[in-house]
């Protein structure tokens, strides 16, 4: 074979060589920091009995908490009002689902991001003992609508999220602009909500007039398909249904109407909560400061072994507004308009009407 053939077949051979290790495959890696991935791992909305909301500002410190007490949240930094629970459940669903990808790491970015920890609104997520599930920091929004910029505490990787947490809190503007919380936006403003399967009895009070209503047991005359423990015909049953006491007699009372004034009164409606009244030395002071110990009207009810509630309505908070209207139960001062006021105290005069 001449030489110069075998040049051309070395060069054939090198190019197929190039070629080879071009098109080997090989072994790839994923960077998980690129990939969008769950922010917030290994927590579920049932492990979570706390949430901390706090902003610091130099020195001074502005926090909002949510505690869970059984099935109930409350907001211990605002007179421990009752929370709406889907706003609260909303809040720690949008963090558990929030999602996003790395966008910077290194505390260098921090002040690009707004998420230094004097710049950014820390979010912490707890258990019902206290131990923190997770630590967050909210930084500017993103570029697009609804989304932010988050970091965990300890950490310096800047993740760009598809929620805005601050929504769910009800702010509105940017993280480092933080001063205040809306923190009466997440109260239950349903200052009385009972069932009325719960209560025996129900009081209506207003300077000398007054209208009680209880639960009585009657036998009434049952359906031809009702039958008893051996299947034998009933000729009677005994039923509960509401009576007007008065002057130490029943009367009986139209049941649709009762359930007119049930609906009613059993849920009071307020404006917003003012006050705590506990059971400090400065209570007197707060009952005379809302006019509770002179009232205006009261209500009064009686529960299923007879544990007793007493709510009040105080003086007007503005002439021909609403007045101030203490629970018992709860010992929170609302304010209650005064359509409300009227509508609840007119069955006074008109229950009495509405006889069988």
């Amino acid at each position: 074979m001449k030489q110069k053939n075998l040049y051309y077949m070395a060069a054939g051979l090198f190019v197929l060589l190039i070629i080879y290790f071009l098109t080997k495959p090989r072994l790839t890696t994923t960077n998980i920091d690129e990939i969008i991935q769950s922010i917030v791992i290994g927590v579920n909305l049932e492990d979570v009995g706390n949430v901390e909301v706090y902003k610091e500002k130099g020195d001074e410190k502005i926090e909002m908490k949510l505690k869970q007490v059984e099935d109930t949240w409350y907001i211990p930094t605002y007179f421990n009002a009752k929370v709406r629970k889907t706003d609260a459940e909303r809040l720690i669903k949008d963090i558990l689902e929030m999602q996003g990808k790395v966008r910077a790491t290194g505390e260098n970015y921090f002040d690009q991001f707004k998420i230094h920890d004097d710049q950014g609104l820390h979010i912490l997520l707890k258990d019902e003992t206290e131990k923190v599930l997770a630590n967050l920091i909210i930084g500017k929004k993103g570029e697009e609508y609804g989304t932010s910029f988050v970091r965990f505490a300890d950490r310096d990787k800047i993740f760009f999220a598809d929620k805005n947490i601050l929504n769910s809190l009800k702010i509105y503007g940017d993280a480092d602009t933080v001063s205040v919380f809306k923190q009466s936006s997440f109260v239950d403003l349903n200052a009385v909500d009972y069932k009325k399967e719960d209560l025996e009895t129900i009081a209506l009070i207003k300077g000398r007039e007054q209208l009680v209503v209880k639960k009585i047991e009657k036998e009434v005359e049952a359906d031809s398909s009702e039958t008893d423990s051996t299947g034998a015909p009933l000729q009677t049953k005994k039923v509960k249904e509401w009576a007007l006491e008065k002057d130490g007699q029943t009367v009986e009372l139209d049941q649709k109407e009762v359930d007119k004034f049930l609906n009613d009164v059993c849920r009071i409606n307020a404006q917003k909560v003012v006050d705590r009244i506990g059971q400090s030395l400065d209570a007197m002071n707060k009952h005379t400061k809302y006019g509770l110990n002179q009232p205006t009207g009261g209500i009064i009810y009686l529960k299923e072994g007879n544990e007793r509630i007493q709510c009040v309505f105080g003086k007007e908070y503005e002439t021909d507004k609403g007045y101030f209207f203490h629970n018992g139960e709860d010992g929170l001062v609302y304010h209650v308009a005064k359509s409300n006021f009227d509508r609840y105290f007119k069955w006074i005069e008109d229950l009495p009407k509405k006889t069988k």
